[in-house]
């Protein structure tokens, strides 16, 4: 019977590197001139592409800050709040408030000590409307109310329902502009809702007296949201009017309120990762000698 052998050992080489980021800057194009905005700065892993595959980050939130910078000016420095996709990937958010005088912002990443990602940035430009005669203040406040009786910031379930119910106060009472006779209004004020730097809506409605309310869209009875903290962001625009021969205009005012969705589909999961963004299987050996150099597989920590 002949002897057995023993199969030698298999050498592979791993390149690891960080996990590279991307940062994108909302909303874009606001209007400073109308008064203080809230812009939101998104970090997320840039996506890993091996052998043809797609690979997303479902691991650890990017950790760190958010500086944000105007020219060579900066505005501030904002620590991350961690968070994830509605589709379970890893992400993280820092909000600011800006004013006039800007024609845009840049929001960069710089990660904390220790992290396996790598810093990005990213910019919005803002506009700036015409120099008016006068103007009024406006101010934007909302209250999130739920199926259950949870008071914010939550922990919310994600199969919760919410509803952000929203109040804004104009000088004169008059939200939705003053366009009537003799006064020529040169744009319609709106009320915009953010997750997370995301658009939920444009399109807010409010009555008379400045209230208004949206209800965030759910997904297979689940909430169509990022799990973990979330950072809703409402905006309203302000507006401009012409009485006579002067111009006026009534402030834009915005509020960020951050909150956290537990997710029991996921948080198990998200429990178990790393930081590791792919996981190749093993590769084919070369020919020749087994213990010899193997293919490489990239893998991003």
């Amino acid at each position: 019977m002949p002897a057995l052998r023993h199969a030698r050992p298999v050498r592979f080489l791993a390149t690891i590197g960080k996990a590279p980021t991307t940062t994108a800057l909302n909303p874009t194009g606001a209007d400073t001139q109308q008064g203080s905005v809230s812009l939101t700065a998104t970090v997320t892993p840039t996506p890993v592409t091996v052998n043809g595959t797609t690979y997303p980050s479902n691991g650890t939130p990017p950790a760190g800050v958010i500086t944000f910078t105007s020219g060579t000016t900066t505005l501030g420095t904002v620590a991350l709040v961690p968070g994830f996709t509605p589709s379970g990937h890893a992400m993280a958010t820092a909000s600011i408030t800006v004013g006039a005088g800007h024609s845009s912002v840049t929001a960069t990443y710089t990660p904390a000590i220790g992290s396996n990602y790598t810093a990005s940035s990213g910019s919005t430009s803002l506009t700036s409307t015409i120099g008016l005669l006068g103007e009024g203040t406006s101010t934007t406040s909302f209250t999130i109310t739920d199926a259950n009786g949870i008071s914010s910031p939550g922990p919310y379930p994600a199969s919760d329902s919410l509803t952000l119910n929203i109040q804004v106060n104009t000088p004169g009472n008059t939200p939705n502009g003053e366009c009537f006779l003799f006064v020529f209004c040169s744009n319609t004020p709106t009320v915009s809702v953010y997750a997370n730097g995301i658009l939920l809506s444009n399109g807010v409605l409010l009555d008379t007296n400045g209230v208004g309310s949206f209800t965030v869209p759910r997904r297979n009875g689940y909430l169509n949201l990022a799990s973990g903290q979330v950072q809703f962001n409402v905006i309203y625009s302000g507006y401009e009017y012409q009485y006579g021969l002067s111009w006026y205009e009534v402030d834009a005012s915005s509020l960020v309120q951050t909150v956290t969705i537990s997710d029991d589909r996921t948080n198990a999961d998200f429990s178990l990762q790393t930081d590791t963004t792919v996981n190749q299987a093993t590769p084919a050996r070369l020919s020749g000698d087994a213990g010899h150099l193997q293919p490489a597989t990239h893998l991003a920590l």
